[in-house]
């Protein structure tokens, strides 16, 4: 039996290289597309997260001038690279050099930061003036470090002058004698802050000192203070009354201070 070999010694046809050619040009195009697009949509992301940055600086900078002692009024951007406006302002205006200018606190307002390039960003933020407050503390004859410490792990009420040196938790105790509340008869001094725990309610009958923040554990605490009040950092929910209401049910934190007559 007899096989015959077939052989085909042709090469690619002109039609077959131009279809090849063509095809390889199409996913060329494609794929440039798409690099394209990806490089670009970087570059815009790039973009947009510098112009944040520089937007949440320049808030930085307002909240500090605004926090500091002095008067800062009226509040100025010197940024020249991007132009920032203010919308939506609480509590202050625009003057005629573009500054803000604050009448109370806190001030709200909307800043808008612009490139050239149209880029555009904007963030709503309010600012509040939390620096050191006195109350009505005339004695500049006592010092609060010179008060003896104390310690709320063995008492709840104290009668005389007493000094917490570290930040201390005044805890829940729901039992005699404490029943949740703590008092101080005579002038008390937080000199780190300290932490009110849920259902707590305090009692300071004179002079209340306190360096550092107060902190609330639990949806509920009571600070009352009936005497002069010196705080390094003004807290957020400082309510000035007429006297103290007694503790509630409701789920809330207050800082009280009885005005004087």
């Amino acid at each position: 039996m007899k096989f015959r070999q077939f052989t085909n010694d042709k090469g690619m046809t002109l039609v077959e290289l131009l279809a090849a050619l063509s095809l390889f040009a199409v996913v060329i195009a494609l794929s440039s597309t798409v690099i394209i697009q990806m490089v670009s949509g970087e570059n815009t992301t790039s973009n947009d997260i510098s112009l944040k940055r520089e937007t949440n600086t320049v808030i930085n900078e307002l909240r500090k001038k605004h926090q500091e002692p002095e008067d800062t009024n009226p509040l100025c951007i010197t940024e020249d690279k991007i132009r920032y406006s203010f919308s939506e302002i609480n509590n202050g205006t625009i003057n005629a050099n573009g500054c803000l200018e604050y009448t109370e606190e806190p001030l709200s307002f909307v800043l808008t930061s612009t490139k050239n390039s149209g880029e555009s960003f904007e963030v709503k933020t309010t600012l509040e003036n939390k620096t050191a407050i006195n109350l009505n503390i005339t004695k500049k004859d006592v010092n609060p470090e010179e008060f003896p410490p104390g310690d709320v792990t063995s008492s709840c009420d104290f009668y005389e002058n007493v000094k917490f040196e570290q930040n201390v938790r005044l805890k829940n105790k729901d039992k005699e004698p404490c029943f949740n509340d703590y008092n101080f008869y005579e002038n008390v001094a937080f000199l780190d802050g300290f932490t009110i725990h849920n259902k707590v309610y305090i009692t300071a009958h004179k002079d209340f000192y306190l360096k550092g923040d107060i902190k609330f554990s639990g949806s509920k605490g009571t600070l009352c203070i009936n005497g002069n009040a010196s705080f390094e950092n003004r807290p957020d929910n400082l309510t000035i009354v007429n006297e103290c209401p007694l503790p509630n049910n409701d789920n809330s934190q207050h800082i009280y201070i009885v005005e004087k007559d």
